[in-house]
């Protein structure tokens, strides 16, 4: 079965299939960016509105963290009731919200001249006091902290909703005297301009929260007890007078030949010279007489048991030898002697 279709319907087909080819590919490309949101203006102002948004987001959250009256100070605690007091007062007061950034349309209409007439010399002159009143509270802040001088109602609304939950006053202020758009940026610019203000004569830092900068974290309150290391501090002099002690030990030996042996129990080394070792005995004697246990006469002033009179005449004098000095020549003379005195 042939094909129903001719031949010249196949070069029809074949002829519009080219010429869709050929218009596509004369298509300028950045036509097709632009279509399709691609472009590199498009993508780069996209990124910018992302990044403001961003920012805004940031700085709306952090504004709202603190109230006009607050701090984050410590120290400064103690203006806080103070200045809260102050800023809700303000809520109360008209020139709050019409200056000194003026305040499109006025205020409402009956309401600038109240119930009667009002000269109009008066008002003037009222408006010109007031007016002066602001270029100086003006000039005092200058220059004003970043998100002040170029304020952005966007970036307030986080705080403006928790200032309308504890002030009922500037609730009431706003229904009454803003409408929205320029009107309503202008009331909450005056607004915020006299919180700080009145920061600023409470002595609070008006900075701490309408700076565009990044709060940076306070210091860290010490928690942890910086690790020292402990030494022991020694007075070597008063060592040498307390600790240091003298002792005399009895030595019994064959023969009972009383030797006296001086162990000098202090800190400092053991190892010393002789010649040291018996001055240190000889100095701490007679500072410490009660702590000498016993004694030996000298050999030749030796007494039997029976006699006391030697004894007696004796008894303040003594011979101390080290045990680390004499040597096996001496001792035996030493012995023979007194074996010698005794026998007789």
């Amino acid at each position: 079965m042939s094909s129903w279709f001719s031949g010249s319907a196949f070069d029809t087909l074949n002829d519009l299939k080219n010429k869709v080819q050929s218009s596509v590919n004369s298509i300028d490309p950045d036509l097709i960016q632009k279509l399709t949101l691609q472009s590199p203006e498009l993508a780069a102002e996209r990124e910018r509105i992302d990044n403001e948004e961003r920012r805004k987001e940031n700085v709306r959250d952090t504004l709202a963290e603190i109230l006009p009256w607050d701090t984050r100070d410590a120290e400064m605690e103690i203006l806080v009731d103070e200045c809260k007091e102050a800023i809700l007062g303000l809520s109360a007061r008209e020139e709050t919200f019409t200056g000194p950034f003026v305040l499109d349309g006025g205020l409402p209409s009956g309401e600038e001249e109240g119930e009667g007439e009002v000269d109009s010399d008066l008002k003037a002159a009222k408006d010109l006091e007031q007016a002066e009143k602001s270029a100086g509270k003006l000039s005092k802040l200058q220059p004003l902290p970043a998100l002040l001088a170029d304020f952005d109602l966007d970036t307030h609304v986080g705080l403006i909703q928790r200032l309308f939950e504890v002030d009922p006053k500037l609730v009431e202020m706003h229904s009454r005297l803003s409408s929205g758009g320029k009107r309503e940026l202008t009331f909450w610019k005056n607004y915020f301009f006299h919180c700080a203000y009145t920061r600023y004569e409470a002595g609070l830092s008006i900075d701490e929260i309408w700076s565009n900068e990044p709060r940076k974290a306070g210091p860290a309150v010490a928690t942890k007890v910086e690790e020292t290391d402990e030494y022991d501090i020694v007075d070597n002099e008063g060592q040498s007078q307390s600790d240091e002690e003298v002792v005399f030990e009895s030595v019994s030996s064959t023969g009972s030949t009383g030797k006296l042996e001086f162990n000098d129990t202090t800190t400092m080394k053991a190892k010393q010279n002789q010649q040291e070792a018996v001055s240190s005995a000889t100095n701490a004697a007679p500072e410490s007489p009660k702590q000498i246990s016993t004694a030996t006469k000298r050999p030749a002033e030796l007494s039997t048991p029976g006699d006391t009179a030697n004894d007696s005449e004796g008894a303040g004098e003594y011979e101390f030898v080290a045990g680390d000095i004499a040597d096996d020549g001496s001792m035996d003379e030493l012995e023979a002697e007194i074996a010698a005195a005794l026998g007789d």
